[in-house]
């Protein structure tokens, strides 16, 4: 997938490339088709059954070292495949707490991705 920028600015007298500030064109191309994302954009899976939870909580740690707040989209889904929606879903800098407590004792196995 690309990326395109657009903007306007003003090009110095020697019209050598490069535009008021200093800022060279054909290296700031390069910066940007060269960028690559330092982030947590791969999804990762696993599963879990009733064993996994501890008073109905599911702990899953992560080692992101996420700052406050804390951003981390969860979804879990239950042995039919589908996505439900937990109780509460509690954010620490390397762990997320689900809180499954109101669907009782769980069968089969479920999953979840973040």
């Amino acid at each position: 997938m690309g990326v395109v920028i657009s903007w306007t600015k003003a090009w110095s007298s020697s019209h050598d490339g490069s535009v008021f500030g200093g800022a060279d064109l054909q290296n700031l191309q390069t910066n940007i088709e060269g960028h690559t994302h330092t982030g947590y954009a791969t999804r990762n899976t696993g599963s879990f059954t009733n064993a996994s939870l501890t008073a109905g909580v599911l702990t899953i740690t992560h080692n992101l070292t996420l700052s406050t707040p804390y951003s981390l989209t969860v979804s879990i889904f239950n042995n039919s495949s589908q996505q439900i929606t937990p109780d509460l879903i509690t954010g620490a800098a390397n762990s997320v707490a689900i809180d499954l407590s109101s669907y009782g004792t769980l069968s089969g196995t479920w999953g979840y991705t973040y």
